[in-house]
């Protein structure tokens, strides 16, 4: 799986798939190297430099610095949006039906402060899906942190380093985490 200037590609077979599957199960998250193809990063990286990102606050959860107005936000939600990702996900997770995704475009910088605490992304009574992704957008592997998950059930955590540029992390439903 990934994501050309013309949109979504999947060369994954059936066998694939099924060990897609299984690795998302047993894990509870997939890391898709180079999911951006790089031409295409390279481009979304130039538009990303001269980018204006605002503080945003998100409670006690934490604070980073958001992207809102840009080309590229539009790109990447039309991109990400792609029916044949959102059958992926669907098929890969185990999920209903996958009917959109909604995300924001944000950077994560070494400065007390600027870090997420413990949290779920759903809401009691939520009725969205709840798979999540993140991308690293940046120009080179991020040092500051490490993503940590665990089941809301469950205490053992789960590290994932943050991956390379272009790459993608998707992360289950039931998950609570945490940006270190």
């Amino acid at each position: 799986m990934r994501i050309t200037p013309r949109g979504i590609v999947n060369s994954a077979n059936a066998d694939d798939l099924r060990h897609i599957r299984s690795t998302f199960k047993r894990e509870n998250y997939l890391r898709i190297p180079a999911f951006i193809e790089p031409r295409l990063l390279a481009v979304i990286l130039k538009y990303l430099q001269r980018a204006h990102f605002e503080q945003s606050e998100y409670g006690e959860v934490g604070r980073e610095l958001a992207l809102w107005n840009s080309p590229v936000v539009g790109a990447l939600h039309l991109l990400m949006n792609d029916p044949a990702l959102l059958e992926f996900v669907r098929r890969i997770s185990g999920c209903g039906p996958v009917g959109s995704f909604t995300g924001r475009l944000y950077r994560m910088i070494a400065r007390p402060g600027m870090e997420f605490g413990w949290h779920s992304d759903l809401i009691e009574n939520d009725l969205r899906v709840g798979v999540a992704m993140t991308i690293n957008l940046g120009v080179r592997p991020y040092r500051g942190g490490m993503l940590q998950m665990r089941r809301m059930d469950d205490k053992a955590i789960t590290e994932i380093p943050n991956a390379e540029p272009g790459t993608r992390l998707s992360f289950g439903s039931r998950t609570i985490c945490v940006i270190v």
